[in-house]
């Protein structure tokens, strides 16, 4: 391997999956321990956040079966795909160009029009000429909180590639995670999908804990109202607004219902 001064993203992208396709143990455990201590010296030399480095570590942790070489392999490759998917995550930031103002007003606009994707994409007719069923359009259906973090998730790498789902954070007593988060401009999105069981007071309490535990600059809350339980929608939204120089955040609720 290369010495960390000449090292790039790439060529590590490239290491890994060379180490992904070896299958002996001896040789993939010590080619990847020596993967992995480059790319936690190539984050922090290059300037990658805590948060980042520390994901590293995480993703990249692994457990070697004493009784097993074939499960100790299963676990390297595991770990090594893990470290791989910020590698790449890393080497497609396009948005660093972008003020956090016109971040916030793109994010907010595609928060406010998720509607007009889903019915486009799953509800209009397509051309006749096109191969995609509209019976199989039609059988995707958004069920639960999951369904509609995968179209954000979605939606939103188009602009902002590094965004990542499921991001653990620390509000200093326990931990939380946030459901998207895009750290370039310390946005997190918070998002619920309402339920038959679940009361518009559940809901409001449940969207109160997260706008007071969440130690992020922006927090967009994004509720999509499958079960139709929030009666007044605007002064719903507004009840949330909050403003940094107040609050210590700006906070923004947005709601869309099917």
């Amino acid at each position: 391997m290369d010495t960390i001064d000449s090292i790039t993203n790439d060529k590590l992208i490239q290491y890994g999956h060379a180490i992904l396709g070896q299958n002996e143990y001896n040789e993939i455990s010590k080619a990847y321990v020596e993967w992995k201590n480059i790319v936690q010296i190539y984050v922090v030399k290059n300037g990658f956040s805590k948060e980042i480095q520390n994901e590293v570590k995480v993703k990249g942790h692994f457990i070697a079966n004493e009784f097993s070489e074939a499960e100790s392999i299963k676990n390297i490759k595991t770990a090594t795909e893990g470290i791989l998917r910020i590698l790449e995550n890393l080497d497609m930031k396009v948005s660093d160009d972008l003020s956090e103002e016109t971040a916030k007003l793109i994010i907010e606009r595609i928060l406010s029009h998720v509607n007009i994707y889903l019915k486009s994409m799953y509800y209009d007719r397509p051309h006749k000429k096109s191969t995609f069923s509209e019976e199989i359009l039609h059988q995707i259906k958004i069920e639960n909180e999951y369904d509609v973090q995968h179209v954000l998730y979605s939606l939103l790498r188009t602009v902002f590639p590094e965004i990542r789902k499921e991001v653990n954070g620390d509000n200093g007593y326990s931990g939380i995670r946030a459901d998207l988060y895009l750290a370039s401009y310390d946005v997190t999105i918070e998002i619920k999908c309402t339920r038959e069981s679940m009361s518009e007071k559940q809901l409001t309490e449940e969207l109160g804990a997260d706008a007071f535990h969440y130690k992020t600059k922006n927090l967009y809350l994004f509720i999509y109202d499958k079960e139709d339980i929030i009666k007044n929608p605007e002064a719903y939204q507004m009840a949330f607004y909050r403003s940094y120089d107040k609050f210590g955040k700006n906070v923004k609720g947005f709601i869309i219902k099917p």
